[in-house]
C-alpha cells in the first residue's frame, strides 16, 4: 500500500500527529508512507509536529530543487509536443522560479490562450497568469486571513524589494501586525524568506495583482506613489507607481514623470523615457508645459526608432509653437522623422524657407541647422542657388556653420564641387562633430561631414570620427543613431577593403532594428552587407540578406538607392542580368529625380554598373559608364576615384596603352584607402602582362594583388590571382584557413573587442547580443586562434602568432 500526503504543511495538528505515529511503524509494515510539505516557519503546535516528522530517523529525504533550463524545456516541450525555444523557456523560468506547479498551469494557459513556445512570444508572457494560480492564491490569502490579503497586495503593487514599514503602511497594518503575517506567508510559500518582502515566485505577484479589482489597483498605485515620495523615494520608483494611475489632469503627476523621465535620460534608458513622457502627455500637461513635453517626447521617440510617432508629435508642436525657437525645433525634428519619406521632406520647403529668417535672428545656430535642411529639402534647379546663396561667406567656425557648408559643398546638391574643395571644409568640420551628435543633429553629421570624409579619401579620420559618435549614441540610449552609425561605419570599413568588419558593422546596425518601414538605418545596411558578401564570395549569403526585398520596388529615397545598386550587383552574379539592369534603369531615373542626374559621388556606381553591362555583353553601353565615370573622377579629383577608372579603361576594350594605363591606376589607388580596389587592379594588372606574353612580369603584381586580397578576405579574387599565377608558372601553397583567417566577421568583432578589455556584458551591449552568444563567439575564437584566453588575444589578432594565416610561399 502506498499512502501519499500532499501539502501537509496544511494539515491540522490532528492529521499530523496521526501520520508520526504512523511514520514510527510503518518500517514494519507492507506500507509505503510519500508526505510532500513545505517548510513551517511558525510557532504552532502543528508545525511541531511536522517538525518531528520530518526529523525521525527512518524518514528519508528527497529535497526538491527548483527545475533547471534545461527541465523547464522538457517540462514545456513534454506539454506541447513541439518544439520549445531557450529563450522562451528561460523566461518562463524566471517568471515561475522552476516550480514544476506553477509552470503546468502557465503552460496550460499559455495552451489555451493558442500561444506557441517561441522566442516571439516571450514578450507576451507577462500579460499571462493563470485562473488556477489566482484562484490557489486567493484561497491561502483567506485561509491565513484578512491582513494577508492586506499586505500581499501591497507588496504587489510596490513591487519586489518591498520595505517592511512601507508595506505595512500602505496595507494600514502596525509594524507588529505585518510582521506576523509576512511570516505567515512566507510559511504559506508565497513570500520568499528574506528580510526585505518579496513574493516567491513573480507569476504569484501576478496573479494577486489580477485578483485585484482595476479600480482598487489604481488607488492603490496612487497611495504608494504618495507614500513613496513622502519618503524620499526616487524619482523613477514614484513614477513607477504613477504609470499605472488612472489620468485625472494632475499638474503635480505631469512634472513627476518629467523629473522620472529626466533621471532615465542621464543613464541612457531612452525607452524608459518614451514610456514615462507619453503617460504624462496623457495626464494631460496644461497648455504651457505641454509644448516642451512634446519636443522632448518625440526627441525620444526619434532616438528609439518610432519615426511615426514622433513625426506626429513634432508636427503638433510645430502648428502650436508659438515662438520661431520651438517651431525650429519642431521643423528640424519633423524633418529628421521623415528620412524614409523624401517625397514628405521635399515639401517642407516652404515652411523651412518661411520659418529661416526670424529663427537666424533669434537663435542664429539653430537657424544655421534650418538653414541646412532647406538645402537637402529645395530641388535641384528650382531655386537652390538662391537658398545657396550667403553660404560661401561662411567659415563653419561654429557647429551650424560646420553642418551648413558641409552640405553645401557635397556633390549631390553642388555637383561642381571638386573633392580638394570639400576636404577643406569637411575637415574644418569634423571638429565640432561630437557637439553636434550630442545634440542630437547625427544624421546631419553623417550627410554634412562623414560623407564629405569619406568622398575624400579621408577613411581613418571618418572611422574615428564615427567610433566617437557611437560611444555618445550609446550613453544616450540613441538607438536610431546608433544604427545609423553602424551603417556609415560598415561603409567606411568597406571602402578601406576591410570586408569582415564591414560585414559585422553592417549586421550591428541590422540587430538595433529600429525605424519603421524603409526609415530605419538598419534597412538601409543592407547595401553594404550585401556588398561585402559578394565580394567574400558569399552570393547565396547576399541573396538570403536581400531576400526581404524580393522583387518588389525599393521606396523611393535617395538612402535607399544604394540598395538598389546593392541588389543590382547581386542578381548580376545570379545571372539575372536583365533584372540587374532593370535596377540600373530605376536607379538612374532617381538620380534625375533626386539631384538633377548623376555627380561625382556616383563613380563607384558607374564602374558597377558597367561591370554589370560587360556580364551581360553589352559593350557600348559598358564603355559609355566607363566614359561617364571618368569625366567625373576628373573633375572630382581623389586618386582612388581616378585610379579605380584606369583600372576599368585598361581592363575594358582592346587599347594598346592598357599595360600603361593599368600601371597609372595602381600607383594612383597606392595613395587612397581603397585596398581591395587596389587588389583588383593589381590581379588585372597581371592578367594584361601574362595575355601580353610577359609572364615573368606579371607574377609580381600577381602575388601582390594575392596577398592584398587575402589580407581583404575577398576569397574570389584571390582565387583569380592563385590561377593567374599557376599560369604564369608559379605554384602557391594552398594554406588551411587558420588564425584570424578563419574567424567570422561575428567571431572578429568579439574577439576585437575583448582584446581591447571590455567584458562579456558590455560586449554584449555593445553588439546587442547576449552574453551566452559573446561567450560563443569567444570560445570558437580561441580555439580557431590556438590560444586559451582573452590575455592572448591582441598577440594573436595582430599575426604575430603561429595561427595568424596570413601570408603565403610560392
Amino acid at each position: 500500500m502506498v499512502i501519499a500526503v500532499d501539502d501537509c504543511h496544511w494539515a491540522d495538528e490532528a492529521s499530523l500527529r496521526f501520520l508520526a505515529y504512523l511514520a514510527r511503524r510503518v518500517e514494519s509494515l507492507p506500507v509505503a508512507l510519500l508526505v510532500g510539505t513545505r517548510p513551517r516557519n511558525d510557532e504552532s503546535a502543528a508545525a511541531g509536529v511536522l517538525g518531528e516528522l520530518l526529523a525521525d530517523r527512518s524518514t528519508g529525504w528527497l529535497q526538491l530543487k527548483p527545475l533547471s533550463p534545461a527541465g523547464v524545456v522538457e517540462v514545456l516541450r513534454a506539454s506541447t509536443g513541439d518544439a520549445v525555444d531557450p529563450e522562451f523557456a528561460r523566461m518562463c523560468c524566471g517568471a515561475t522560479g522552476g516550480n514544476p506547479f506553477l509552470l503546468s498551469e502557465l503552460a496550460r494557459e499559455l495552451r489555451a490562450r493558442g500561444m506557441g513556445f517561441s522566442a516571439a512570444d516571450s514578450s507576451l508572457l507577462a500579460g499571462v497568469t493563470p485562473p488556477t494560480v489566482v484562484q490557489r492564491v486567493r484561497l491561502t490569502l483567506h485561509r491565513i486571513g484578512p491582513d494577508a490579503r492586506a499586505l500581499a497586495r501591497a507588496v504587489a503593487v510596490l513591487g519586489e524589494d518591498t520595505d517592511v514599514a512601507v508595506a505595512s503602511t500602505l496595507a494600514g497594518l502596525s509594524a507588529e501586525r505585518a510582521s506576523a503575517t509576512s511570516l505567515a506567508l512566507v510559511a504559506a510559500g508565497l513570500f520568499d524568506d528574506s528580510v526585505r518582502l518579496r513574493f516567491a515566485h513573480p507569476l504569484l505577484a501576478d496573479a494577486v495583482r489580477s485578483d485585484m479589482p482595476a479600480g482598487d489597483r489604481a488607488v492603490a498605485h496612487a497611495a504608494a506613489a504618495e507614500l513613496l515620495k513622502s519618503r524620499g523615494a526616487s524619482p523613477e520608483r514614484v513614477a513607477l507607481q504613477l504609470l499605472h494611475v488612472e489620468p485625472a489632469g494632475s499638474p503635480v503627476i505631469v512634472e513627476d514623470l518629467r523629473a522620472a523621465a529626466a533621471v532615465a535620460r542621464g543613464r541612457g534608458a531612452a525607452t524608459t523615457e518614451v514610456t514615462l513622457l507619453a503617460r504624462a502627455l496623457c495626464e494631460p500637461p496644461t497648455p504651457e508645459v505641454r509644448l516642451p513635453l512634446l519636443l522632448d517626447l518625440a526627441q525620444c521617440e526619434y532616438a528609439t526608432g518610432r519615426t511615426a510617432d514622433a513625426a506626429g508629435h513634432y508636427d503638433e508642436a510645430r502648428r502650436n509653437a508659438k515662438d520661431p525657437v520651438t517651431q525650429a525645433r519642431a521643423l528640424i525634428g519633423l524633418f529628421q522623422s521623415r528620412s524614409g519619406e523624401f517625397s514628405a521632406q521635399r515639401a517642407m520647403a516652404a515652411d523651412l524657407e518661411a520659418a529661416l529668417p526670424t529663427v537666424l535672428e533669434t537663435d542664429r545656430e539653430l537657424g544655421l541647422l534650418v538653414w541646412t535642411l532647406l538645402l537637402l529639402a529645395v530641388e535641384p534647379g528650382r531655386g537652390w542657388q538662391r537658398v545657396a546663396s550667403g553660404v560661401e561667406g561662411l567659415r563653419g567656425d561654429t557647429p551650424g556653420e560646420a553642418l551648413l557648408v558641409g552640405h553645401a559643398m557635397l556633390p549631390i546638391v553642388n555637383p561642381t564641387v571638386t573633392a580638394a574643395e570639400l576636404s577643406v571644409v569637411s575637415a574644418q568640420a569634423e571638429r565640432h562633430a561630437a557637439a553636434l551628435v550630442e545634440r542630437g543633429a547625427t544624421s546631419l553629421v553623417m550627410t554634412g561631414i562623414v560623407l564629405g570624409l569619406l568622398w575624400t579619401d579621408d577613411c581613418r579620420q571618418a572611422e574615428r570620427l564615427l567610433t566617437d559618435a557611437a560611444d555618445i549614441a550609446q550613453r544616450h540610449g540613441a538607438l536610431q543613431d546608433l544604427a545609423l552609425i553602424y551603417q556609415f561605419l560598415a561603409i567606411c570599413r568597406l571602402r578601406d577593403g576591410r570586408l569582415l568588419d564591414a560585414e559585422a558593422d553592417a549586421r550591428t546596425a541590422a540587430a538595433i532594428s529600429v525605424g519603421e518601414g524603409w526609415a530605419g538605418a538598419g534597412t538601409r545596411a543592407a547595401a553594404p552587407l550585401a556588398h561585402s558578401l559578394l565580394d567574400q564570395g558569399r552570393v547565396e549569403d547576399a541573396r538570403r540578406e536581400l531576400a526581404d526585398l524580393g522583387d518588389g520596388r525599393i521606396p523611393d529615397a535617395p538612402a535607399m538607392t544604394t540598395v538598389l545598386i546593392a541588389r543590382m550587383r547581386l542578381r548580376s552574379a545570379l545571372g539575372r542580368h536583365g533584372a540587374a539592369l532593370d535596377d540600373w534603369t530605376e536607379a538612374l531615373a532617381r538620380a534625375e529625380r533626386h539631384f538633377g542626374g548623376v555627380n561625382s559621388s556616383w563613380v563607384p556606381d558607374l564602374l558597377i554598373a558597367a561591370e554589370v553591362h560587360h556580364a551581360a555583353g553589352e559593350t557600348r553601353e559598358r564603355d559609355a559608364l566607363v566614359g561617364r565615370a571618368s569625366e567625373l573622377a576628373e573633375q572630382w579629383g581623389t586618386p582612388g576615384f581616378r585610379g579605380a577608372v584606369r583600372s576599368r579603361l585598361a581592363r575594358f576594350g582592346r587599347r594598346e596603352d592598357a599595360i600603361a594605363l593599368s600601371a597609372e591606376g595602381i600607383e594612383l589607388l597606392r595613395t587612397s584607402p581603397a585596398r581591395l580596389e587596389l587588389a583588383t587592379a593589381l590581379v588585372a594588372h597581371g592578367q594584361l602582362l601574362r595575355r601580353a606574353g610577359q609572364p615573368s612580369d606579371s607574377r609580381d603584381p600577381l602575388r601582390e594583388g594575392y596577398e592584398l586580397a587575402r589580407l581583404c578576405g575577398a576569397q574570389p579574387l584571390a582565387e583569380t590571382a592563385r590561377t593567374e599565377l599557376r599560369a604564369s608558372g608559379v605554384r602557391l601553397r594552398r594554406e588551411a584557413l587558420t588564425g584570424v583567417d578563419s574567424l567570422t566577421a561575428s567571431e572578429r568583432r568579439v574577439a576585437d573587442l575583448a582584446a581591447r578589455g571590455l567584458s562579456n556584458a558590455e560586449i554584449a551591449q555593445r553588439q546587442f547580443l547576449t552574453v551566452k552568444t559573446i561567450e560563443g563567439h569567444l570560445s570558437r575564437a580561441y580555439r580557431k586562434l590556438d590560444i586559451s584566453n582573452r590575455a592572448d588575444l591582441p598577440r594573436a589578432l595582430t599575426g604575430k602568432d603561429k595561427g595568424d594565416g596570413q601570408g603565403s610561399s610560392p
